[in-house]
């Protein structure tokens, strides 16, 4: 009886996991988890209503991209794009009411921050209309790692003081979304290929795609030891165990494709660590 309740539980919290990965909810916690880190690595106070920003523009931007990519692939053997082509009509809805109320509450933020954020905003433009005619054959991947930590950094980069430091750990962070990106590549290789889908191993080969992964792991290492031997904190620390896991995860890639995109765009959710340790700090109850 205990077993068969465990694996009830498990049933139903893998099926939680897959729904809000599905909307993109993990992408959208990732996001302020990674905006956290930025504003502590900067020395920043953002107010709430600028994480809450984020969390909308982020969940509406990538549920758009679901719902166009959902009305253009014939192929929806596997559920997740199923339940993108299911709901694609709802999605879409819901994506254009996130990024309303997204930029309605911008008009709250400083203007640094929004002019950051309109810059971010141009270049997603530019993003869907290269999407849309077709031209991000190979370079998708790297075009969403640039709109990603573009989004993260940008709008706080124009309210902080960056220096040495924080140039490293935007480096570090680039690593670890191109290298979560390119893992799901390789995973996603087989399955891509029969939807007559496109990405950077696709259109190279894995080969390739390992070879840029390598090149990001030695970039991640010497970037990492730059900062280590001058000023070693929780912020690198955080950083260099996010691109740990994802390298690990780029090298498990066989047979655990959800398991992979579950566990990389969770672990995201680490670079809320400084900000977590800031507020024990605050109330006391660490020395």
């Amino acid at each position: 009886m205990r077993v068969i309740l465990v694996q009830g539980i498990k049933a139903k919290l893998l099926k939680l996991f897959r729904l809000l990965q599905f909307l993109s909810i993990d992408i959208g916690l990732a996001a302020v988890a990674s905006a956290t880190f930025a504003s502590q690595a900067l020395n920043l106070e953002p107010p709430a209503v600028y994480y809450l920003v984020l969390f909308l523009i982020v969940l509406g931007i990538y549920n758009a991209d679901h719902a166009w990519d959902a009305g253009r692939i014939e192929d929806r053997s596997d559920s997740r794009r199923a339940f993108h082509f299911r709901w694609r009509r709802t999605i879409a809805v819901l994506s254009g009411i996130c990024i309303f109320s997204g930029a309605l509450l911008a008009l709250l933020l400083p203007k640094e921050v929004v002019i950051g954020g309109l810059l971010v905003g141009l270049l997603m433009c530019v993003y869907f209309l290269m999407l849309r005619a077709g031209r991000l054959t190979r370079l998708k991947e790297l075009f969403v790692t640039i709109g990603f930590t573009s989004g993260i950094w940008v709008p706080l980069l124009l309210s902080g003081n960056p220096d040495f430091r924080i140039g490293v750990l935007i480096v570090l962070f680039f690593i670890a979304c191109a290298l979560n990106l390119l893992s799901l590549a390789l995973c996603d290789l087989h399955i891509d290929r029969l939807h007559g889908e496109t990405n950077l191993a696709l259109v190279t080969s894995e080969s390739f795609v390992r070879l840029v992964i390598g090149i990001l792991c030695i970039v991640g290492a010497l970037a990492g030891l730059a900062i280590v031997l001058t000023r070693p904190d929780w912020f690198i620390t955080v950083s260099l165990i996010q691109v740990l896991i994802q390298v690990g995860l780029s090298f498990w890639t066989s047979n655990r494709h959800e398991a992979i995109r579950l566990i990389g765009d969770w672990a995201f959710l680490l670079y809320a660590i400084p900000w977590v340790i800031q507020k024990l700090d605050s109330l006391h109850l660490i020395s």
